[in-house]
């Protein structure tokens, strides 16, 4: 004999119903939320990568003033051998192209940090991503089909691998092979009879043994439903802690680069 147990509940008052809605609102909000952030981040990049490529378009323009004012250094020191002009006047061209050579090279910090950014929206370590400087001038891209401008694509980072498998993943394959069923060793043993006066008696006696198996045949997808109630839980504690870790590194990036260039204007400076 096999048992079975059933239950069921009216909703009378429409609690149930009204649970069902405003938990499908909510999920509606969330998506709406998850959009918005997805929105703010993309716009975000470009305002970086933009950022980013004007650094570029700065950096050039200093290059080319620092080939300019080399050149007015060495006719400079050619007129002084001459005897037209002074030692001073060397020196003030002198003045004039280490300070801008050292402007130059403070832009790098600017451009270190917004490319570190960049990094961090596209989900890399700071260390393992780069952009090459662009050497000509950048103009935004228009798509034919809408007149709107395309997004900027960044060039992928040294180190970018292939994501692993999720836990979704996994969950996925274990959710097949039965996870929820539960099997255990069942026994029994007693006495039995028709008459309390031969409950305690030897032939009265009986014992079963033998598995037990317990299975749930229909709830609506329940247990599926909060399975993937924890897992986007468990991906959101793991996509917050990568967002700390990258942020932390990002930190870490931007002083080394800050420290690394320094030094070098200093050197220019000196």
């Amino acid at each position: 004999m096999l048992p079975f147990d059933a239950s069921w509940a009216p909703d009378l008052w429409g609690r149930l119903n009204n649970t069902v809605r405003a938990n499908a609102y909510a999920a509606q909000a969330s998506a709406a939320d998850l959009a918005n952030v997805r929105l703010t981040l993309q716009a975000e990049l470009a305002v970086d990568y933009y950022e980013l490529r004007s650094q570029d378009a700065l950096k050039r323009l200093f290059d080319e003033t620092v080939a300019a004012y080399r050149d007015s250094l060495d006719i400079t020191r050619v007129q002084f051998q001459a005897g037209i002009a002074s030692d001073e006047a060397v020196a003030q061209a002198e003045t004039q192209l280490e300070v801008t050579e050292a402007q130059g090279t403070n832009l790098e910090i600017a451009r270190a940090q917004f490319e570190h950014a960049i990094a961090v929206l596209l989900g890399q370590p700071a260390s393992t991503f780069s952009l090459p400087a662009e050497t000509t001038g950048v103009t935004p891209a228009r798509d034919s089909r809408r007149g709107a401008r395309a997004a900027p694509r960044a060039a992928p980072g040294r180190g970018e691998r292939r994501a692993p498998d999720g836990p979704s993943q996994c969950a996925d394959r274990h959710r097949d092979r039965g996870v929820f069923s539960k099997r255990h060793p069942d026994g029994r043993a007693g006495f039995e009879s028709t008459s309390f006066l031969d409950w305690l008696t030897w032939p009265s006696r009986f014992w079963s043994a033998g598995p037990a198996l317990a299975q749930t045949l229909f709830d609506a997808g329940l247990r599926r439903a909060t399975l993937e109630q924890y897992q986007a839980s468990f991906n959101q504690a793991v996509a917050s802690y990568r967002g700390t870790v990258l942020t932390a590194f990002q930190q870490v990036e931007d002083n080394l680069a800050a420290l690394r260039i320094l030094a070098r204007e200093i050197q220019q400076q000196g």
